[in-house]
């Protein structure tokens, strides 16, 4: 485990939260076109900032201790990964979120959390292990 690779996988992979923020923004976007009153901007300001801070919570809590654990069991493959990154996110949406919201709305929280789970996995993957795969194969 590299510090620095680690260090540019946390940084990297918790901004990639940002691509489920841009699509929910342009789909709210072709949905009701009001988001660019005031108003609009500063919710959606405050919702990608704790997006964002949340995702970087997570990997910082729970994916860096993970990357870790897997790295010192010589596990360094994508699905390898991408198991443990998306039942992190799986039991945060269900677990740690509040339940009292309608089950349709957390059931769509669920899937945002699982495919932002998957992004930020990959990135975090790419970022800190597949640079160290290419240098265990050559050898």
């Amino acid at each position: 485990m590299d510090a620095k690779s680690t260090t540019k996988a946390v940084i990297t992979s918790s901004l990639s939260s940002l691509i489920i923020v841009l699509g929910m923004f342009i789909e709210d976007l072709f949905r009701s076109g009001n988001l660019f009153s005031t108003d609009g901007l500063i919710v959606m300001v405050m919702f990608v900032l704790g997006f964002v801070s949340t995702s970087f919570a997570v990997v910082v809590v729970a994916g860096v201790p993970c990357h870790f654990i897997l790295s010192k069991l010589r596990f360094n493959k994508l699905w390898q990964y991408l198991v443990v990154g998306l039942l992190i996110s799986a039991i945060y949406s269900w677990y740690i979120l509040p339940s009292n919201m309608p089950q349709q709305l957390q059931s769509f929280s669920f899937w945002v959390y699982i495919i932002t789970g998957f992004i930020v996995t990959s990135v975090f993957w790419y970022n800190a292990v597949k640079p160290h795969n290419k240098l265990i194969n050559k050898d």
